[in-house]
Order: structure tokens, then sequence, then C-alpha cells
């Protein structure tokens, strides 16, 4: 058993413990502090054994993973009460990255973590399923009660991402099976993922979730073309016809509660227009008689306004201080001065109370947060970072044709495009799963052009 499939299986089966903590079990969040700890040690164990000394992460990637890491560093350091402890979140990030990167040598260590992460979708998807029939053994202990399904996470969002996530990935195995026993089993494990992903109800994750499909469109289209993938017809329309019939059973019930009124899936759907426009401005006269307009809101969807809100506080921070940023983990903290100074705004007055109450830790955009926490040089740094990462993949899935990178392609990008309006990549398992996917690609990249010479 070679060094690098050992580490794969420890992150498969820390994974899976960090996967199954149930808001009322254990914690997430402490479980992948203990992971991430023993995965690091685990790796530096394994690498110094084996003798391996071959930097796995191109030279321009390293340079963008160096200038993100000294980005951090110096948020920490020029700004007042930040924490220092708390930078090794971002730590543990970055060691998955290079253990992704370093497994990536081993064909049969990347398939236990795809197979994993497949499975784990898959058991989730029909876990909440079972939360929708009211069928759920274990009591609701989250903020959302009954009103939505988690399945086994905090927050439908986190659901939604993971199930995102899985999904490319997914539909590749089925594309790639051989037997009819291996179809059947790829359109129920795709189906069980999809309805997991569809009962969460997050809109951004459904989102994400088609952006991530269609990159993998994008390179199954190009494998047929190359020979590398024959498409079985049939097996695709019993897909599609399985998720047709999964979308008409669960729209139709409530799932969701707002402002004390049921919203069945279907009418979630429908709402997701308001994304682009959740409020309207108008201006009414301040009393009859005074010639003077006040600014009013109409707000048509609580959820996004609040979002809106959130990220003209997120910019004002930015614009104090938007070289270096406020400071890595000070987020929080500064959010309540900035939108207390917004109380008597019309858009604050459209919040509703708990919204206008909440010190949300998070922006709810990756990169405005990043831009607030770590300034412009934090900011720039990941972009450069990812977009090297990307621009290489890219280049290297389009000349060989390889599904499997079109399938990590796919997971990077659910990442970034619901980054967009949540924060999944501050998330413990959402997180771990984008820098693997990130360092198993950089990896696998290096290593074709190590062999190609290109």
């Amino acid at each position: 058993m070679s060094a690098r499939l050992v580490l794969a299986l420890f992150l498969v089966v820390g994974g899976f413990l960090v996967l199954l903590a149930h808001p009322a079990l254990y914690s997430r969040l402490w479980t992948y502090g203990l992971v991430a700890g023993f995965a690091v040690c685990t790796a530096l164990a394994l690498v110094f054994m084996a003798g391996h000394r071959n930097w796995p992460i191109t030279r321009p990637v390293s340079i963008g993973l160096l200038s993100l890491v000294a980005a951090t560093l110096v948020s920490v350091g020029v700004n007042e009460d930040t924490d220092w402890l708390g930078l090794w979140l971002p730590a543990s990030q970055w060691g998955f990255l290079c253990m992704g990167a370093w497994i990536a040598g081993d064909r049969l260590a990347l398939r236990c973590l795809g197979g994993s992460l497949v499975i784990g979708a898959i058991a989730v998807g029909v876990y909440a399923i079972l939360q929708y029939y009211r069928l759920d053994p274990l009591p609701p202990v989250t903020a959302f009660g009954d009103e939505r399904i988690v399945a086994v996470f905090e927050n439908p969002n986190f659901l939604g991402n993971f199930a995102a996530c899985a999904l490319p990935l997914a539909l590749l195995i089925l594309l790639q099976g051989s037997t009819n026993w291996h179809r059947i089993v790829g359109v129920l494990g795709v189906g069980a993922i999809y309805a997991g992903g569809f009962l969460a109800g997050s809109r951004g994750g459904w989102l994400a979730g088609v952006a991530g499909v269609l990159v993998l469109g994008a390179g199954v289209a190009r494998s047929v073309h190359l020979g590398r993938i024959r498409l079985h017809w049939p097996s695709l329309v019993v897909l599609v016809g399985l998720l047709v019939a999964l979308t008409f059973l669960l729209s139709r019930r409530p799932v969701v509660e707002s402002r004390g009124d049921s919203v069945t899936m279907a009418e979630r759907i429908l709402s997701t227009r308001h994304i682009i426009a959740p409020y309207v401005e108008s201006e009414v006269p301040v009393a009859a008689g005074v010639d003077s307009l006040t600014p009013q809101i109409e707000v048509r969807d609580f959820t996004v306004n609040h979002r809106y809100f959130i990220w003209e506080v997120t910019w004002a921070m930015i614009q104090t201080r938007p070289l270096v940023g406020l400071g890595y983990g000070n987020y929080q903290k500064r959010f309540t001065v900035f939108r207390d100074s917004r109380r008597e705004d019309a858009h604050f007055q459209s919040l509703v109370w708990t919204q206008q109450q909440e010190d949300t830790p998070y922006a709810h955009n990756e990169y405005l947060h990043l831009w607030a926490e770590s300034g412009v040089l934090g900011l720039v740094a990941f972009l450069v970072l990812v977009g090297l990462a990307g621009w290489e993949m890219l280049k290297v899935a389009w000349r060989d044709g390889s599904s499997y990178l079109w399938a990590g392609l796919g997971i990077v990008t659910v990442m970034l495009v619901h980054s967009l309006v949540s924060y999944p990549l501050r998330l413990p398992l959402n997180g771990m799963i984008f820098w693997l996917a990130l360092g198993i690609l950089v990896g696998f990249t290096r290593l074709r052009q190590m062999i190609t010479g290109r």
C-alpha cells in the first residue's frame, strides 16, 4: 500500500467523521480541527518515510499560494485585536491543498476520495428525503427546526453546497458506467444527490450546481469528440425522467417558512428571480403639505434583501482599509459597528427585527469577506492562486480530454460560484473539499505536464 493511498484512506475516514457530525451528536468544527491536525502530521510523516522530495505544485501556483499566505499574515500583523490562533483554519486549508497535490500521483487514492464524496452525498440525500417525510430519527436541533431540510448540517445552504459539489462527479461516474448494473446504481445515486440538493432550498446552491454541471457538460462533449467517452443514451433518458419525477413529487409540499407563510419548493424556485432585484426603492412624501421626499423600500425577498444589506456594510468596511483589510478573523467584531451606523437608513429599516439584530460572522460573499479582512492584497492573491491553477487545468483538460479533470473543474466551479452569495470555503467540510479538490487538480496537472513536456 502506497504512502499516498494511506493518506487518502485517512482523509476518507476523517471526512466521514466530519460529514456525520449531526448537530445533535457532536461538533463538526472540533471534529474538523482534530482531523486536520492529525492529517497534517500524518502527511508529513508519510512524505518523510516515503522519501518524496519533489514539490507537487507548479511554480506559478506556488507563488500564488505563498502570496495568499503572506497577505493573510500581513492583515493579522498590522491590525489590532486580531486573533493569531484563528489562523489555524486557513493554515489547515493550505495544508489540504498540498495534500491533494501530493495524492494526485496515485490513481487508487483518487478513486477512494472521489468515491467517498459521492457515497457520502448519496447518504446525505437519502437522509434529506427522510427528513422531508418526517422520518428523521434524530431531533431537529438547528435554528431552522423542522421548517427546513438540513440533513446532517447546521444550515440548508451547507447541504445545498455539498450536494452541488458531488453532482458533477456522480454524473461522470454514471456516464462512465460499463454495465447495466453500474448504470442503474449511477442513476439512483444521482437521483438521491439531486433530491438532497433540491430539498435544501438553497437558491445559491442550485445556481452553483447548474454551473458545475455545465462545466462537466463541456468536458464530456470534448471527451466524446476525442473518442474518450461513448454516451449510453437510454440511461440518460431514464435519468432525466427520474429527475423530472423527483422535481414533481418534492416541489408540491411546503418546505420553507417565510414570515409565517408556508412556501412550497415550486414557489421557492420561482423566487430565484429575486436574487437580482430583491427590493424596489421609491420615494414618498415625508408628511402632508411638506415638499420633501424620503426613500422607501418595498421588499420582494427578505432573505436576499438581508444579503444586499450585509454586502453594503461590508463594502463600507472595505473602504476603511482597502489595502491590508481589518485583519483576518475580525469581520464579526467590526460588522456590528458599521451596521449600527446605518440604523437610520431605509435599507436597514426594511430588514426584519431578527436581521437588524444579527451580528453576522460572514459577509455571505467569500470575495468581499476576504477583501474586508485581508485587503485587496489577500483578494488578489486568492484570485491569482485560483486563476493560475484553473488556467493550467483547463489547458490540460482541453488538450487531453480527461473527463475526471473536467469533473474536478466542476467541483471547483460550484464552490467559486456559490461563494458569490455564501461562504462555503469557511465551512469545515465544504472548505476541506474545495482545497483538496483544487490540490488534486493542481497535482494532476503538474504530472500530466511532466509526462507530455507541455
